[in-house]
């Protein structure tokens, strides 16, 4: 792959992240920008339900909304404004944010156009037993992810795992490359002590007893496992704490869960906080906890390292190559309710040397995760599809 200079050739990206609409703080809006800045431009062929407008930053990232007034329009949507965009910005690459609905849409722009088609797996369902037993149409899409992958130009994975588990099922090896999700340490690495103060007072935490959860509250992430975990330790620890920040369809729920298992006055549920915020948060705690099912690549552990923090996560997909186990974080098998309350245990017992993994997790994410070589080597695999289908 060639060094990226002086280079101009704009990508049409499907996805469905509308928060690049909210405004410039977005982390997904920073994302593009850095694309953008590597590329020359991002046009985004968003799925939105009706209310969104299209918005231009600068003629360098343009987003436009399919506003589709019902879920399976979405395909008929993105043909018809997918289309009117290529020949109106004549990109030179189509990226599809999965290998489904958006992989599927950009393999008939594909056959439509000729332009080369990259697929990010963000996930890796396939083989995660979890996903395919969840739902019965999931089975099906799986089936729809192999169909539009293997006519896909290029397959970007989030993680190793993914890369290794494709090319086991019949993926040619020169097809799939691992590209780390760019994560920015900006606003992780810098201490707010004051803020962290506050927050500890405000809650009453102990921070040396108090855990992190941050992501979506869904039936996936298994927070109940983590639940489990608190009322097991409660009896030995009255003051342990478990913070909870975002949102979800889950949240009555796991508010009813934890008033009927005896611990909502341990469970503090905060809702969804700024990116920027996050930090003191963390930091008001000794370990981030992720108990998921399946994941794609976890970006919290790459912020709770940033922010010198552990993480304690079942080995999903991508896990393994944000943490070194037993040296900055720790790794347990799916489900194992026994390995999460034995791990929290030892991080409660064992203050010192959590706080000191910590400090090598952030080492280590720093040396092996710079955001800019990972924009890099997204944006080159682009280049490589796009030289792949010239020279074919």
């Amino acid at each position: 792959m060639r060094e990226i200079d002086n280079i101009n050739f704009p990508v049409l990206l499907i996805g469905s992240d509308l928060s690049a609409f909210s405004g410039l703080e977005s982390p997904t809006l920073k994302r593009f920008n850095d694309y953008s800045k590597r590329c020359g431009m991002i046009i985004g062929l968003c799925y939105s339900p009706p209310g969104y407008s299209i918005k231009n930053i600068q003629n360098r990232i343009i987003l436009y909304p399919t506003n589709s007034k019902w879920k399976p329009m979405f395909l008929l949507d993105g043909i018809r404004i997918g289309l009117n965009l290529i020949k109106k910005w004549k990109p030179e690459i189509i990226v599809a944010q999965d290998s489904f609905a958006f992989g599927l849409l950009g393999l008939i722009l594909k056959r439509l156009t000729g332009i080369p088609l990259v697929i990010h797996y963000h996930s890796g369902f396939y083989t995660n037993e979890y996903w395919l037993k969840e739902k019965a149409y999931h089975r099906l899409l799986a089936r729809l992810g192999v169909f539009v992958s293997k006519r896909a130009d290029l397959i970007r994975t989030v993680s190793t795992d993914i890369k290794n588990d494709l090319i086991k099922s019949g993926l040619p090896h020169n097809k799939v490359f691992y590209a780390s999700p760019p994560v920015s340490g900006q606003y992780f690495i810098e201490k707010d002590s004051e803020e962290e103060k506050r927050i500890i007072n405000r809650h009453s935490l102990d921070r040396l007893k108090t855990f992190i959860f941050i992501g979506r509250l869904s039936k996936e992430k298994n927070i109940s496992m983590i639940f489990k975990a608190i009322r097991i330790l409660s009896e030995e620890e009255k003051d342990i704490r478990l913070l909870m920040i975002g949102d979800g369809p889950q949240r009555e729920y796991l508010q009813n869960l934890a008033n009927a298992m005896g611990i909502k006055d341990n469970i503090i549920f905060l809702g969804i906080k700024p990116n920027k915020e996050l930090k003191n948060y963390i930091r008001s705690g000794i370990a981030v906890l992720i108990t998921s099912f399946y994941e794609g690549t976890a970006k919290v552990i790459k912020e709770a390292a940033f922010s010198g923090r552990i993480t304690i996560s079942t080995a999903t997909s991508g896990v393994k190559d944000a943490i070194r186990d037993g040296e900055t974080g720790i790794i347990i098998p799916i489900g194992d309710i026994d390995r999460l309350v034995s791990a929290m245990r030892y991080v409660i017992n064992n203050p010192e040397i959590a706080m000191e993994m910590g400090k090598r997790a952030r080492d280590y994410v720093m040396r092996k995760f710079n955001p800019d070589d990972d924009v890099d080597r997204i944006v080159r695999l682009w280049m490589y599809a796009r030289g792949l289908n010239n020279r074919a």
